[in-house]
């Protein structure tokens, strides 16, 4: 290679390290400036939520708590994709007004309507924020008044569901009263101007002074007497319930008549 040859290549070469070097600075840059923007359309709260793509969603929390331990931790809100099966961490839940953990969140129920994600923690309704799983307080649910008098503070509430078939649209919810096989209750919630969910529940739902009705799985195989979900049928106003009965006990899905809270199995 002669002089005129090699200062020629070293020429090249240093252009060709400029020119990557520009290209690594440019490309360093729309990453950073990509970053920003996502970063301020999360900060902003302006990220689409997954039903806004018009599919199917389906949102599950992971609660978090071990009872037998007493430990506590922030439950988990997550998206799962239907068709996979696999699961998209959304947040850990913490509540809006910084008062107390939420940590025992056992009833979520989405509403298509008005777009929101209800739940209740323990004996609490509130709301899930999608973006990040951010819990903001309505309530208390109050108190069960029973037929014959008893009655008790709702303190362990496992499920949630909206009857779409129902004129406006009724929630109803089960509350746990013991695991030592008795059985849970149902109850309902009114709902606002704008058929939200509100509360305290229903003080006759099921009658003057009734808000409460057992819901008496105990008389099946295995005496599944835990319900852990409901939900209903969105075209016929069926209300169906998950009966768990422990470890021991094959769990039943169970049709459950609203109103007055007995069972088929």
């Amino acid at each position: 290679m002669n002089n005129t040859d090699y200062n020629a290549h070293k020429r090249f070469d240093k252009t060709r390290g400029r020119l990557s070097g520009s290209i690594r600075r440019l490309s360093l840059l729309l990453g950073v400036l990509v970053l920003v923007l996502v970063l301020g359309l999360v900060s902003s709260g302006s990220l689409p939520t997954a039903n806004a793509a018009g599919g199917p969603v389906c949102y599950t929390v992971a609660d978090s708590s071990d009872e037998d331990k007493n430990n506590a931790f922030n439950d988990v809100l997550a998206l799962i994709d239907l068709d996979t099966g696999l699961a998209t961490f959304l947040g850990q839940s913490v509540n809006s007004s910084g008062g107390g953990d939420i940590d025992d969140i056992e009833a979520t129920e989405f509403d298509p309507d008005g777009g929101e994600l209800f739940a209740i923690d323990d004996s609490r309704l509130g709301t899930l924020n999608q973006l990040n799983a951010e819990f903001t307080v309505i309530g208390e649910l109050g108190t069960c008044n029973l037929s014959g008098g008893g009655s008790f503070t709702i303190a362990d509430a496992d499920g949630l569901a909206k009857d779409y078939a129902s004129v406006g649209g009724d929630w109803y919810g089960a509350v746990r009263v013991s695991s030592s096989g008795t059985p849970d209750y149902l109850f309902k919630l009114p709902t606002d101007g704008s058929g939200n969910p509100t509360v305290p529940i229903n003080p006759n739902a099921f009658g003057s002074g009734i808000s409460c009705v057992p819901i008496p799985t105990t008389g099946l195989p295995g005496s599944p007497n835990l319900i852990d979900d409901l939900g209903f049928d969105p075209v016929s106003g069926q209300l169906y319930g998950v009966a768990n009965g422990g470890a021991t006990t094959p769990t039943r899905i169970v049709a459950i008549d609203k109103t007055d809270g007995s069972v088929i199995d």
